[in-house]
């Protein structure tokens, strides 16, 4: 286990030791009731200990790994916090989030009462991301104004114009102040108020501006079918799905993230509306293909059940020639012949639509 995914495991397990926080059927559960003034004392110096034991470590092992990584780091308050860290999860190969409890929560300790609300919320989101977290997917690192003075002065002066200080702008400043020194790329979820990325057009520029339109792009998607099965699972199991299909990522990013350079806008709305549809089309298709092929195999099932038993072996190997698969067709229907030939041939190669066929398994199983 790598020093990123170790801190950030004792850092989530502090939290639910410290906070005294259940699970109850899947979910964390947080009493206000059980939280006393040494329990926040407590969690603090334990959060403390993890990030000043080696934070110099932490940092060089994240600017190493953003070499082979693509390294999104979360920012701004957001509503939905799965579908949050699903899009990044679209966005990069890690999702990086900034600590927000020992930063910032559990700071004033005396006041700890008034901030049990905030306490609760957070940790609850962090609990539940926990497997992603244990499988390295996610990693947790203390805020910047914590060891990069850098980041202290920005947003200092940005404090001074008060038109653009908000809590999306502060995280962004807070990100890009140290993008180059880590190698990461800050990513947040849009809404319908917040149609780019730093939500005001002297932020925009320091975007790259075909990542913001894919943030814009999936962030949308995934209330549309059928790309909301992504919305339906939980992050856990997303990034346990993209663990199995790694070229789905891959896939996906290549589709959606398109170049900017040159094009208009109608040209880039067109562009993604063209590949949308084409996914859509695919996926369509293979679902098609796929009730005819079960009907096929029900109308001749009990006719030919021992044969198909004996061909089983060659179609998975796709190699119609090999002396079993070829003798056992010799005595199934012309029709049926033929269908498993083509079977045989015809495989799905596209990762990206078979990885829409599993989502859509893993939300059946989820529903029970």
């Amino acid at each position: 286990m790598d020093k990123l995914t170790k801190a950030s495991l004792e850092y989530i397990n502090a939290i639910e030791d410290r906070l005294n926080i259940t699970i109850n059927n899947g979910e964390p559960v947080f009493i206000f009731d059980r939280i006393k003034k040494k329990n926040i004392k407590k969690l603090k110096s334990e959060i403390s200990d993890i990030y000043t034991e080696d934070i110099e470590g932490l940092l060089h092992q994240t600017y190493k790994d953003g070499k082979s990584l693509i390294q999104g780091v979360g920012f701004g308050l957001v509503n939905d916090f799965e579908k949050f860290i699903k899009v990044g999860m679209l966005y990069s190969n890690r999702v990086i989030l900034w600590d927000y409890l020992w930063g910032r929560i559990l700071r004033d300790i005396d006041n700890y009462k008034n901030n049990l609300a905030d306490i609760g919320i957070v940790s609850n989101n962090l609990i539940k991301i926990k497997q992603s977290i244990s499988q390295g997917g996610i990693v947790i690192l203390p805020h910047p104004t914590s060891w990069n003075k850098n980041t202290s002065t920005i947003l200092n002066e940005l404090r001074e114009k008060k038109e653009l200080y908000n809590t999306t702008n502060f995280g962004l400043a807070s990100s890009l102040s140290v993008a180059l020194d880590l190698n990461i790329h800050p990513y947040t979820l849009y809404d319908e108020n917040t149609p780019s990325i730093g939500g005001s057009k002297e932020f925009d520029k320091l975007i790259n501006d075909d990542k913001n339109d894919y943030l814009l792009n999936i962030t949308r998607l995934l209330d549309e079918k059928p790309f909301e099965l992504i919305n339906d699972i939980s992050a856990n199991q997303f990034y346990s799905f993209l663990t199995e299909y790694p070229d789905f990522f891959s896939e996906f990013r290549d589709t959606f993230l398109i170049p900017n350079e040159g094009k208009s806008d109608a040209e880039k709305i067109q562009i993604f509306e063209s590949r949308k549809k084409s996914v859509i089309d695919a996926i369509e298709l293979r679902n098609k293909s796929r009730k005819k092929t079960a009907l096929a195999n029900t109308a001749e099932r009990v006719t030919y059940l021992a044969a198909l038993a004996n061909i089983i072996f060659g179609i998975t190997t796709a190699n119609p020639e090999i002396p079993l698969i070829t003798s056992a067709i010799t005595s199934l229907s012309a029709s049926l012949a033929k269908h498993l030939f083509e079977l045989s041939k015809n495989k799905e190669t596209n990762t990206m639509i078979i990885g829409f066929e599993k989502l859509n398994e893993i939300k059946k199983h989820q529903l029970g």
